[in-house]
């Protein structure tokens, strides 16, 4: 029986589980790949062994195995077999490692920070396999409000006064995080969301609004890439324009050419809300949004909300949007978007 390895040696582990994967006979494989989900340390294997397939050197006998673990694990976690759990400084202590740990839009600083995401106007909540109640997949993080903050710091200052949710109007999703590399393309997000939304309502239902604060991660690499190209007609050419904007004067700004100081000037330049709108509806070849968190939220049915510019004022917020991000209401008025008046 296989057994999961330690960290160090799952590189040399995968190789030769590969090798014994296509060396054997079609009815052992099959075997494999249906015991993927049959036990706890069968499906953290198929995750770990996943998640070094995705981060090494294709190869074809690499990619077929990828293939048939992501078919397999997509089986293993289809919505039924996926739990919610709501989090609170009792919970496991691996739940709580997952929020420390893998937070990969506002990372955890200190034990205060943590505590502050599971005060009585936040709200944490976790996905797991029913086999491994205690393993997050994923979890979503959302902070209870008057009204939608100008900055994303305040969400995640932990000092921020703490508001009585009876008090609260609107419901803030501000991140949500993959801990599991092996999951990347499973949509486990979208099950989080549909199934939180879901649950807040119930717990809140005051709340009428359900929106998110959302970076924007390629918006300074596309406009740089836009005002190089820009061409008299195009969208961002007439939004320079309107706004009084030479557009190779900014694109050293943009770059990241200019003196630190000036970066700051980009922040409020006029037109800056309307060059982000430019780029939220600029589309891949397939016909998608190009920003992968709009095409996630637009995808699960959410709708544009606001774009607020000097929302997140991190360097990592300016080095991926200038500071720039969006807001997409899930639920406004009670209801979901989309959803019928009774």
């Amino acid at each position: 029986m296989l057994s999961v390895p330690v960290a160090d040696a799952l590189p040399a582990f995968v190789a030769r589980l590969a090798a014994r994967f296509f060396d054997a006979p079609p009815p052992r494989r099959r075997r494999f790949l249906r015991s993927a989900d049959t036990t706890a340390s069968r499906l953290a294997l198929a995750l770990a062994v996943r998640r070094e397939l995705l981060q090494s050197s294709p190869t074809p006998a690499g990619a077929e195995l990828e293939d048939a673990l992501r078919a397999r694990l997509a089986d293993a976690l289809r919505p039924e077999n996926l739990v919610i759990r709501p989090l609170d400084l009792g919970s496991p202590e691996a739940l709580l490692d997952a929020v420390r740990y893998h937070d990969a839009v506002h990372p955890v600083v200190s034990e205060a920070d943590l505590r502050r995401r599971l005060a009585e106007d936040r709200a944490v909540y976790a996905l797991v396999h029913k086999s491994r109640p205690d393993a997050a997949l994923v979890f979503a993080e959302v902070a209870l409000v008057k009204s939608l903050p100008d900055a994303v710091d305040w969400i995640v200052d932990p000092d921020a006064p703490i508001l009585p949710p009876e008090a609260a109007e609107q419901g803030i999703f501000y991140g949500i995080s993959n801990t599991e590399a092996g999951t990347a393309g499973l949509s486990l997000g979208t099950t989080l969301l549909d199934r939180m939304i879901d649950a807040l309502r119930g717990r809140f239902p005051h709340v009428g609004r359900w929106v998110t604060l959302s970076p924007m991660p390629g918006f300074r690499a596309w406009l740089a890439s836009a005002l190089r190209a820009s061409l008299p007609g195009d969208a961002v050419a007439r939004v320079c324009a309107e706004n009084g904007i030479a557009p190779l004067a900014l694109l050293p700004l943009v770059d990241g050419q200019a003196d630190r100081p000036e970066h700051a000037r980009i922040r409020l330049l006029p037109g800056l809300a309307s060059l982000a709108r430019c780029y939220l509806e600029s589309k891949r070849a397939d016909g998608s949004p190009r920003d992968p968190v709009a095409r996630f939220h637009l995808g699960n049915g959410a709708v544009l909300d606001e774009i607020r510019v000097d929302a997140d004022r991190s360097a990592k917020g300016f080095e991926q949007s200038l500071g720039v991000m969006a807001s997409y209401a899930y639920v406004v008025d009670g209801r979901r978007v989309g959803e019928a008046a009774s």
